[in-house]
């Protein structure tokens, strides 16, 4: 937890004063974990995780509490919500579609098909509804991003089929 807090003060200024308030104990404390003199207990990482409002730390902290078993912060200079994130995050949507649409069988009729088979339909259903989702929040966070209004991409778009039913 040592260079999770000293990150965090390093990255934003916060006191040590700050960090104790949010991790419900006291300044001496929280600079006897920074020193190494004294361990973090499971009831201080929680409370750090839960009181913080900083995307930033509290997804370092949950990665030192389960001892990397949770996603890193991919970089202090990247945040949640930038295109980059979410385009790959759309990519593995969009793996998950394919491989739900590979496994999915459309051939029968809904009144022939099994309970399992409806399942099948409605999960691939869910996994498209994802991809769209996903896609949309991509075109909406690189709009914003680089300042460009949906609309003239919209226009664009339909410009550009436009001109492929004419060829």
């Amino acid at each position: 937890m040592t260079h999770v807090i000293k990150r965090q003060i390093e990255r934003t200024g916060m006191t040590q004063q700050r960090i104790a308030q949010l991790a419900l104990t006291t300044k001496s404390n929280v600079s006897m974990i920074m020193h190494g003199q004294r361990s973090i207990s499971s009831d201080t990482y929680k409370a750090l995780a839960t009181n913080s409002n900083d995307g930033v730390f509290v997804t370092d902290i949950l990665n030192e509490f389960s001892e990397g078993f949770s996603t890193p912060t991919h970089s202090d200079r990247v945040y949640y919500d930038h295109p980059g994130l979410i385009k790959d995050q759309l990519i593995v949507e969009m793996y998950e579609a394919i491989e739900s649409l590979k496994n999915c069988n459309f051939t029968k009729r809904p009144e022939f098909m099994s309970r399992d088979e409806k399942e099948n339909v409605l999960e691939t259903m869910s996994e498209c509804k994802d991809v769209l989702f996903q896609g949309q929040m991509f075109l909406n966070k690189t709009c914003e991003h680089i300042q460009q209004n949906p609309r003239d991409v919209a226009k664009a778009h339909e410009q550009k089929l436009k001109m492929e039913r004419r060829i």
